[in-house]
């Protein structure tokens, strides 16, 4: 038997700069962090030729090609596995929330097959089965931020750059779920096929996932809850869907109650509030604010991907 653990993500700033389709042109950047909630996947042998594979659903097939679950198929046949093998998956937080459980549990998944595999190729795989071989319309940070853990910036170009950053910022920021999941992929096509039309509003997003990295290294943290406000502006403007007068009911109760700065996590449209509080006061008015919403607590999750037991 063996099991991979691997963390979800907070996206910050920067998201959407991520698809290659922009970044390849324009470069991008993103700065995100990963929390300590966590997708695992386990794997053990069968005897019987048989693949079963364990999710909200359970199926038993001959063949991975067979398999309905994209992410499992995809990575079955990517590591050259045909059968004789049982997959269970299981998750801190449900799936269609904003915090990367999609790509958690691809790299969950590249890893349980590769438990060897180096970090760089780890992505890279992971990538592959999500963009190339399922042709999902999305970035490249979630996998990123599953793989290494803590808090980074994400630079995109010719190559994927990396800068670990302080932790300090985690202690200011608050999770509240908004009690709707969001139809993420219609999302994320609508906001790639925009990319011609919004170059300037990603150039300007990506710019301040710099910014707020600059912040976070010269210990200057509260400057990140306008950092956040102002990406929430210019994000709104990538595609139709990605708020709703509820979410901005919430943004605007939690902003009037002491929140610098607040966001959607993810593509949008439901899923994780995230706020910006500047200290402790200000927190316990926002989580007043927020009594009708579920929190989520979260600090860093220091390591990325791994295998817990083997």
């Amino acid at each position: 038997m063996l099991i991979t653990k691997t963390p979800y993500r907070v996206s910050l700033l920067g998201g959407g700069t991520d698809f290659p389709s922009f970044f390849n042109r324009h470069g991008g950047a993103c700065l995100s962090l990963a929390i300590n909630h966590y997708l695992y996947v386990v794997t053990k042998p069968r005897l019987d030729g048989k693949i079963r594979a364990s999710y909200t659903k359970t199926e038993i097939v001959h063949h991975p090609g067979e398999l309905q679950h994209g992410i499992i198929r995809e990575a079955l046949l990517q590591a050259k596995v045909y059968g004789d093998i049982e997959i269970v998956t299981m998750g801190d937080i449900p799936a269609g929330t904003g915090l990367g459980s999609s790509s958690a549990v691809t790299v969950g998944m590249v890893l349980a097959l590769n438990p060897d595999i180096r970090q760089h190729d780890l992505f890279l795989n992971a990538t592959e089965v999500e963009l190339g071989r399922l042709s999902k319309s999305m970035g490249i940070q979630d996998q990123l931020a599953s793989v290494y853990g803590g808090v980074n910036l994400f630079e995109f170009g010719k190559e994927v750059g990396r800068r670990e950053l302080p932790h300090a910022v985690a202690d200011c920021l608050l999770l509240f779920s908004i009690g709707q999941q969001r139809q993420a992929s219609t999302i994320l096509e609508k906001q790639m096929r925009n990319i011609p039309s919004r170059t300037a509003v990603l150039q300007e997003l990506a710019g301040l996932a710099q910014i707020g990295a600059g912040y976070l290294m010269a210990d200057n943290v509260r400057e990140i809850g306008p950092l956040l406000a102002q990406a929430w502006q210019l994000k709104k403007r990538l595609a139709h869907g990605i708020t709703n007068p509820k979410i901005e009911h919430m943004l605007n109760l939690g902003m009037r109650a002491g929140a610098t700065g607040g966001k959607v996590c993810g593509a949008g449209g439901g899923g994780y509030m995230l706020f910006f509080v500047e200290d402790s006061d200000r927190a316990t008015s926002v989580r007043q604010a927020m009594k009708d919403y579920d929190e989520l607590k979260f600090d860093v999750s220091e390591d990325g991907a791994d295998v817990i037991y083997l």
